[in-house]
């Protein structure tokens, strides 16, 4: 997947508050801009959640994507594009774990509880408000009983990465991350008291 390392990525490129790219580098293609602004757009906002969801903070969670997008930005400019980037949607993901990770030198002490976030409603669950919500507190609080491996593959998978994508992104065989799914689903059964609510929860994916 290449280089994710986020080092310097603050002296990449000027960015505004939102991570969206200044002023166009001389040469950069027009097309090339547009379509980084349209990726900022669309996964800035699940990026946080992202990062939420593995046990960081709002706040936390905020400057690891601006960091992220500002480390994107920079290589969209070096290689006129994404380049060997294969999955931009998966990389992203890396760069903004592994910000948060870094500073201050040591992994930051995760949460026990994750906060109640802005996980997206399954077009197809057909459960009332009252009803989801009670899902999607649940399917986070499971998440947060998870080791960081097993809580890592659930995220990815939550976002419908497949499998063979989830691997590779995380360095795991395709076994360890049907394991993590299983291990995941088991937490999962256990959270939910109404057998109903997990059928039609996130984890039936």
């Amino acid at each position: 997947m290449g280089d994710v390392d986020g080092e310097g990525a603050h002296d990449a490129a000027p960015a505004t508050v939102s991570g969206r790219p200044g002023a166009p580098a001389a040469g950069l293609a027009l097309a090339v801009l547009q379509e980084f602004v349209e990726f900022v757009d669309r996964e800035d906002a699940p990026l946080v959640l992202h990062l939420r969801m593995r046990g960081a903070q709002l706040e936390d969670a905020k400057d690891a994507a601006q960091e992220a997008f500002m480390t994107a930005w920079q290589h969209v400019q070096q290689f006129d594009g994404w380049g060997g980037v294969a999955s931009p949607r998966a990389w992203i993901r890396t760069v903004a774990w592994r910000a948060w990770c870094r500073p201050p030198g040591r992994r930051r002490i995760q949460p026990t509880v994750i906060p109640v976030a802005e996980l997206p409603d399954r077009p197809d669950a057909g459960a009332e408000h009252a009803e989801a919500t009670v899902v999607k507190e649940t399917t986070l609080a499971a998440l947060s009983r998870c080791s960081d491996q097993v809580r890592a593959v659930m995220v990815f998978h939550l976002e419908g990465f497949p499998a063979r994508e989830i691997a590779a992104t995380l360095g795991l065989t395709d076994q360890q991350v049907r394991d993590a799914l299983r291990a995941g689903r088991l937490k999962a059964r256990a959270a939910f008291t109404d057998a109903a609510h997990f059928e039609r929860g996130y984890w039936r994916r």
